[in-house]
């Protein structure tokens, strides 16, 4: 392997694996026993996909973020064609059809899914906004943060440029809850640190805990900023990455609700 994008972790001897520029998802066993992965399967995403950028195994296929703008995202089958999309975008904005890529790109959101309970959840990577599905019972909830919806501006050629904050980090869905790593660095903060020729710190420090109809439950305040993690409830820990660090995993211990 290459080049990998992203890992979704389903049993302790099977891993999937996303190649976006390959737009290829990878099935790999793992040896506990010698600690050797072989590729075992190969999955071909469609191209009217574009490049996609996440992706979470279902029971019959798989789920990937709609990047065009037109949809929230796709449904796809085992062999990574399209099945059926969902949602919208669910800004409070007008936008011309010619402007919906941009908006995609500014909506792009980390997002988790508990095949458990069906809950898929997505956390906006500007601005404040989490979204969350209910797959089994078709309901879908949207919640607004004091920053609101990520905030950016369209330029002649199309791209968008980021006028708000940094949002969301990661998130993860559980069997119970909801946890959201938040940053909520100001954009003209950042630049502001470069132009004073510091470097400023990536990732989040807080941690917000839903349940899985979106109501808050708690918040945890870090001592160092996070971003990719994932959490163990059975014995309150958290595993996650500081990318500021030389030493850049670390584990630590959370307060029972």
């Amino acid at each position: 392997m290459l080049s990998a994008d992203n890992f979704q972790f389903n049993s302790l001897d099977s891993i999937w694996s996303l190649d976006a520029n390959k737009m290829e998802i990878a099935r790999w066993s793992i040896s506990v026993e010698n600690g050797k992965a072989e590729r075992v399967e190969e999955v071909n995403l469609n191209k009217s996909l574009v490049r996609s950028l996440d992706f979470h195994a279902t029971n019959d296929g798989f789920i990937v973020p709609d990047y065009l703008g037109t949809h929230r995202y796709w449904q796809l089958d085992s062999k990574g064609s399209p099945r059926q999309s969902y949602g919208t975008i669910p800004t409070e904005e007008d936008f011309k059809e010619s402007s919906l890529p941009s908006l995609a790109q500014a909506w792009h959101s980390y997002m988790d899914y508990n095949p458990t309970n069906s809950i898929l959840a997505m956390a906006t990577q500007l601005g404040e906004v989490i979204e969350i599905y209910n797959l089994k019972e078709n309901k879908h909830s949207v919640l607004y943060g004091l920053e609101g919806e990520p905030e950016f501006r369209i330029t002649s050629d199309g791209h968008y440029i980021p006028t708000g904050i940094k949002g969301f980090c990661d998130l993860k869905v559980t069997d119970k809850y909801i946890y959201a790593v938040f940053s909520g660095q100001k954009f003209d903060d950042i630049k502001a640190a470069y132009q004073r020729g510091e470097k400023p710190k990536s990732g989040g420090k807080q941690i917000y805990v839903f349940d899985l109809q979106g109501r808050p439950v708690k918040k945890y305040i870090l001592d160092r900023p996070i971003h990719g993690f994932d959490i163990n409830e059975q014995t309150n820990t958290i595993v996650a990455t500081d990318v500021n660090s030389d030493n850049p995993i670390i584990e630590f211990k959370i307060s029972e609700r």
